[in-house]
């Protein structure tokens, strides 16, 4: 969605309406400027691939390409932040503002990591469940809530700490979390015990070699499709 334009939000949505007109609902969804090709059956979702592509290409419609105006490797803003902030992190030496581009994974891996606070994007969720930590989650936009609720009430993984832009979060808070999944208690290690097992499965997804994980079986078969 090229952002910045006037009435760019109405535009985007009719073009989706009109282009997809016969498959919204049924193997296509959207929200806001993401799109979703889904199935409802494993088998079927290759050809559910193939019509979506094939819509595309009959309406020259182009995917991706790079944010427009954002660059991971440009110049840190003092603005970004809350005034004092930056300051006030540094002169209580607890916690560590990192500028540009966090390297998330590294960090997730190491031994030490034992809890992960994290607005739960779908990246960052698999991120964190492919190394075994279990999630803090505070959810602020678009699919994130739906994302916690998920890793909460149905994985067992995460406890949610606040939701949405406007939540308030009082240390005391954020301490009754951290020794909820970190102490020693039941709810503690029943989380870390069922983010192991999502680890086992996350890397089970991406095996190669002679018996494929399904998380490359399913690129491989989008990729024949893409670029079909």
């Amino acid at each position: 969605m090229p952002f910045g334009l006037k009435n760019v939000g109405a535009t985007y949505q009719w073009l989706v309406n009109e282009v997809f007109k016969d498959q919204l609902g049924r193997n296509v969804g959207e929200y806001v400027d993401d799109m979703l090709v889904k199935s409802k059956k494993v088998e079927h979702h290759l050809a559910d691939l193939r019509r979506v592509f094939g819509t595309l290409r009959k309406y020259n419609t182009l995917m991706g390409g790079p944010l427009v105006g954002f660059d991971i490797n440009g110049e840190f803003k003092a603005e970004w932040l809350p005034e004092g902030f930056e300051e006030s992190v540094t002169k209580s030496r607890q916690g560590l503002v990192v500028r540009k581009w966090a390297p998330q994974l590294e960090i997730l891996s190491h031994k030490s990591k034992s809890v992960f606070l994290s607005h739960c994007g779908w990246n960052s969720v698999l991120e964190s469940l492919s190394q075994g930590v279990p999630i803090i989650g505070w959810p602020l936009v678009a699919e994130q809530a739906y994302n916690s609720k998920l890793m909460e009430e149905e994985i067992g993984v995460c406890v949610e700490l606040a939701r949405g832009l406007d939540g308030r979060v009082m240390s005391g808070e954020v301490e009754r979390e951290i020794k909820l999944v970190m102490g020693g208690g039941e709810n503690g290690k029943e989380m870390k015990m069922k983010a192991s097992e999502a680890a086992r499965k996350v890397r089970a997804a991406v095996e190669k070699g002679d018996q494929l994980g399904s998380s490359i079986k399913a690129l491989d078969g989008f990729l024949e499709i893409a670029l079909s």
